[in-house]
């Protein structure tokens, strides 16, 4: 393979990488809006969204398989940056699934979830996690070390929002019994969104691991 047809399939390959992301993000910030706005509608695009990022994701690992196979020999450099899109596409295929399983609680039951607010706390947690989501693509974006770092030391916050969150969840439990249901739902949402942080997480180890700090 022509150097320069190879470098242009690894620039193509960290394109489709960050569109993936990009439809991920999307995914999440949908599945938070449709649980705000008690939007079937905007329910069921996630779900149904990722059916398109699993493929996404499986068409950009076979063509680093594919790379991999018919460009010898691959430097250190590109061996790593084609390792760390690999792991970083899994991360993303893990988020849309926790989008879609946010997405999925709702749509399921929307008539009980319809009789409940969503409180500001939780509206605000859920927008720390989603803007990790962010900063850990744009750490990838500009091979930022800072922005990488950023994100690992946001998780910290995201854990102590997530702690407070609960507890305030479960004294709405004890106090208006008729929406356990929700509430539990709820909880369930939160913990869903502290693992979509922690993934975020993961991505900007990848990419200090790709930076090589």
């Amino acid at each position: 393979m022509l150097r320069s047809n190879y470098i242009y399939r690894l620039e193509s390959l960290r394109a489709e990488l960050l569109q993936l992301g990009t439809a991920v993000e999307e995914s999440m910030a949908r599945a938070i809006r449709s649980l705000h706005t008690h939007n079937t509608a905007v329910a069921l695009w996630v779900i149904n969204n990722d059916n398109y990022i699993d493929e996404a994701r499986d068409t950009l690992e076979t063509r680093v398989v594919t790379l991999l196979a018919t460009q010898q020999p691959i430097v250190a450099g590109d061996l790593r940056l084609l390792m760390v899109t690999t792991a970083i596409a899994n991360e993303l295929e893990r988020i849309a699934d926790y989008a879609s399983g946010i997405a999925g609680r709702f749509y399921r039951r929307p008539e009980l979830m319809a009789q409940f607010t969503l409180p500001e706390q939780f509206l605000s947690y859920a927008e720390q996690v989603r803007h990790s989501i962010h900063l850990s693509l744009q750490a990838f974006l500009a091979v930022d070390e800072q922005i990488a770092r950023n994100v690992i030391a946001r998780d910290i916050q995201i854990d102590a929002m997530h702690d407070e969150l609960h507890s305030a969840l479960v004294t709405a439990a004890r106090t208006a019994p008729e929406q356990l249901d929700i509430v539990i739902d709820l909880i369930d949402t939160s913990n869903v969104l502290e693992r979509a942080a922690d993934r975020a997480g993961n991505i900007a180890e990848r990419v200090l691991y790709l930076i090589g700090s």
